[in-house]
């Protein structure tokens, strides 16, 4: 009979799946030669820099960038 899994086993596993994503991520943005737009949620920052720079898709809630590489 199997055991029973805890809530934090999973929620640690949830974060473990969550880095391996960005992870792979990162690695495809690096591989990548021609130009392609990856959409990722970005945290709120106080001071974001310049924003038309980064490629904001909403310049005043700052919620998604554009990346294009």
């Amino acid at each position: 009979m199997p055991e029973k899994v805890s809530g934090f086993h999973i929620n640690k596993f949830i974060a473990v799946q969550q880095y391996n994503t960005n992870l792979a991520i990162e690695q495809y943005k690096s591989s990548k030669k021609s130009t392609s737009f990856i959409l990722q949620t970005i945290c709120r920052k106080k001071s974001m820099g310049d924003t038309n720079k980064a490629g904001y898709d909403n310049i005043h809630e700052k919620t998604l960038l554009n990346f294009n590489y």
